[in-house]
């Protein structure tokens, strides 16, 4: 017979619950993401959102989602590398002078501040904070299992 912790079992519950919430808000977020990506591309490079151009610009949005909506990187490689893709997009404009090659950093600090504050980024966000804090719990509540194993058997046996 499987046994598991009363307290770890309400804590794992209360975590699952928090994930459809979560996955519900992180769709929305992606699809609004997918066509705020093109829709600012196409109005960067002056070209239609089907130009090859644009789709190019709005794919290394869609592909640093995580960065572009506010994730933490804490090493800075991953922003680099999104600088760095956005940057060599970018310097392909047509009409894009070298002596403008600043905007680049501009434009896309400009763009991550108008997807971060999208009601459905937001949403996202507060949906996975409420999926961290419940997986926290039970992460904390496993440590104290293992930091005591014996009490945790004993508790079992009076289940």
């Amino acid at each position: 017979r499987l046994f598991i912790d009363v307290r770890l079992r309400g804590l794992l519950s209360s975590f699952h619950a928090t994930l459809p919430v979560y996955n519900d808000a992180w769709s929305a977020a992606r699809k609004d993401l997918h066509w705020q990506a093109r829709a600012v591309a196409s109005q960067l490079t002056g070209q239609p959102e089907d130009d090859s151009l644009t789709s190019e610009l709005a794919d290394v949005l869609m592909n640093n989602s995580g960065l572009v909506w506010g994730a933490p990187d804490e090493r800075g490689i991953g922003t680099q590398l999104l600088c760095e893709r956005f940057r060599n997009v970018y310097s392909r404009i047509p009409g894009v002078r070298p002596d403008t090659m600043h905007m680049p950093d501009v434009r896309l600090r400009e763009l991550l501040t108008r997807v971060r504050s999208q009601p459905s980024a937001e949403a996202m966000r507060r949906g996975g904070q409420a999926s961290v804090a419940a997986g926290e719990l039970a992460i904390k509540r496993l440590e104290e299992i293992v930091r005591y194993p014996i009490s945790a058997v004993l508790d079992f046996a009076t289940s």
